[in-house]
């Protein structure tokens, strides 16, 4: 018998790709990647370093958008644009997995973007379809501040 959080998650799933739109023109090969695009702004300090940022001493907020690409017949997860102010000279591109994690008996739905800076991957917590929580390399949830939050939220 599938539990409550089972039955959520995958309600979660279908309910963020039924969103998104593709158009489908041509052979299989020309059939766009499903995205879907989350923004926010994160403090600046905590993540530089286990990313592998070296931000200069004033840097108080990133900025972020993340664009997540999938199959459009699989839907599995291909490729990720992320873009930041720690990085406006060039966009960050890779791929990236969704995998779920137990954590104390939870199944908890996780995204990992692989080498998004000097081989380190990026790892967030998905909190439901709108919202994406950043997840340090121990696993515990990034804290934010007074002014910040370590999430993204879907656009």
């Amino acid at each position: 018998m599938r539990s409550l959080f089972q039955i959520m998650v995958l309600s979660v799933s279908i309910t963020c790709f039924a969103d998104n739109k593709t158009v489908v023109s041509g052979s299989a090969s020309d059939i766009p990647d499903v995205a879907t695009t989350y923004v926010g702004r994160t403090p600046c300090s905590e993540i530089s370093s286990d990313i592998g940022l070296n931000p200069p001493a004033e840097c108080f907020k990133l900025k972020w958008k993340l664009i997540l690409y999938r199959d459009a017949k699989t839907l599995k997860p291909t490729t990720y644009l992320l873009q930041s102010t720690f990085n406006r000279q060039k966009d960050i591109t890779g791929t990236w997995s969704g995998e779920t994690i137990r954590n104390n008996n939870i199944e908890q739905p996780m995204y990992s973007l692989h080498n998004v800076l000097n081989g380190k991957n990026l790892t967030l917590l998905v909190g439901d379809e709108n919202v994406l929580f950043f997840v340090d390399p121990t696993g515990n949830l990034y804290p934010g501040n007074a002014e910040f939050s370590y999430t993204l939220n879907r656009k």
